[in-house]
């Protein structure tokens, strides 16, 4: 083992060493990180009659899937400002079907999700209002009231939300990622409306604007950001915190037009993440498909491989709109381009949507064993530090079987 500079190793075990080394990345480390694939259930709700269940139980069964997640909004979970207030139903529901050989993964959406309640403890200064360019059909197309990222008020309501969650769950060692949120519009995504490249319902360039009036500049972002993650950090010790990429604003320090942000924005908010979690910050990108190889968040995924935790989350289903996730009318063909090209930038984990999970035929299912295994660590090779090329990770997963006889 190479020595560090500086520190005294004295008569420390090989495993305190290595518990040393752990801690000198920032934060507390938890347990291995997740990997595999990751079943979704977006935006869930309890139906007006009958049990409320979280996932749907094929999708929560399937062998091929290593853990369970839910993505919920904040308004929906929370109808008031106590701990008391908030449902979790949905959530408990989730770790009861995981059971022991299962983790969770939890992921909250304030933003436009905003509890009425809360948005109306919020200043009026601290609000904005936008043409909303992606998101639920409820909001798209329309001018909608959201939280700006850095208000004060707002992040200490969400904090207290946050507070609850961790009080409930951050002991339960199922629940392994949880993703961050807050300085955030639509999703969990770091996206704000007007840092789309193009829309064909919102003038890309009048949210621009909107934010320029409304102050933001990129360290008022990513102050936010910052400040975000430490809460996380402390809330979740025994969890990974993931950030779902996505472009900064065209805007500069001093308010000015900046396309330079574009790219360096989500990079300062990477480094932020690290710099609060250390080894227990995931780095992703949602919009997973066949074609995401020329995506600049594809890239920026692929680049930390090693320096941190790497995911995707799958656009959509490929069983219910396989030309958007594949480009062909095959289900399972498209389910397996879309998670060859994630397997390709050798992340841990792969979030796909459980109606993939729970479709029932045998070539998706097949699709989803032998990515499975090509996501699970190696056992035996190579050394520490050197991840298995793709197309060994394939021979090995498929008995030897060429890359282009694995898709249907």
């Amino acid at each position: 083992m190479a020595r560090i500079p500086g520190l005294n190793l004295g008569g420390l075990t090989a495993g305190l060493v290595v518990a040393a080394m752990v801690c000198l990345a920032g934060a507390t480390r938890a347990a291995e990180p997740p990997r595999g694939i990751i079943a979704l259930n977006q935006f869930g709700q309890c139906p007006p009659s009958g049990p409320c269940g979280a996932l749907r139980p094929k999708a929560a069964a399937n062998t091929a899937i290593t853990g369970l997640m839910i993505r919920l909004n904040w308004k929906d979970m929370q109808s008031g400002p106590k701990a008391s207030d908030i449902d979790w139903t949905m959530t408990d529901n989730v770790f009861a079907q995981a059971g022991k050989d299962r983790f969770v993964v939890l992921s909250f959406v304030p933003g436009i999700q905003t509890p009425d309640w809360a948005m109306d403890e919020i200043p009026k200064g601290g609000k904005i209002s936008l043409c909303i360019p992606y998101g639920s059909k409820a909001d798209v197309g329309n001018t909608r009231t959201v939280p700006k990222p850095w208000n004060a008020t707002y992040l200490k309501l969400w904090y207290g939300f946050l507070k609850a969650v961790s009080d409930h769950y951050a002991s339960n060692p199922q629940f392994l990622m949880i993703a961050a949120s807050g300085p955030t519009s639509v999703s969990e995504e770091m996206s704000l409306p007007g840092a789309q490249h193009s829309s064909k319902v919102c003038p890309i360039k009048d949210g621009v604007q909107a934010w320029m009036n409304a102050g933001y500049t990129p360290a008022k972002y990513e102050g936010a950001w910052s400040d975000v993650f430490s809460k996380f950090a402390a809330l979740f010790p025994n969890q990974y915190v993931s950030l779902a990429l996505y472009d900064g604003l065209p805007i500069g320090s001093s308010g000015n037009n900046d396309s330079g942000e574009v790219s360096k924005t989500p990079q300062d908010v990477i480094s932020a993440g690290l710099s609060a979690l250390g080894g227990r910050f995931a780095v992703e990108a949602n919009g997973l498909v066949s074609t995401s190889p020329k995506n600049a968040a594809y890239r920026t995924v692929k680049s930390y491989h090693g320096r941190a935790v790497t995911g995707f989350e799958l656009a959509t289903s490929a069983v219910t709109r396989p030309q958007t996730e594949g480009g062909v009318s095959n289900s399972a063909e498209a389910l397996c381009q879309a998670l060859r090209a994630g397997v390709e930038a050798n992340v841990d984990f792969i979030e796909i949507y459980q109606e993939d999970a729970s479709s029932g035929d045998a070539s998706v299912q097949s699709v989803l064993d032998t990515f499975a295994k090509q996501l699970q660590p190696p056992i035996m090779f190579p050394r520490p530090g050197r991840p298995v090329p793709f197309d060994r990770r394939l021979s090995i997963a498929t008995g030897g079987a060429s890359p282009a006889t694995v898709c249907p």
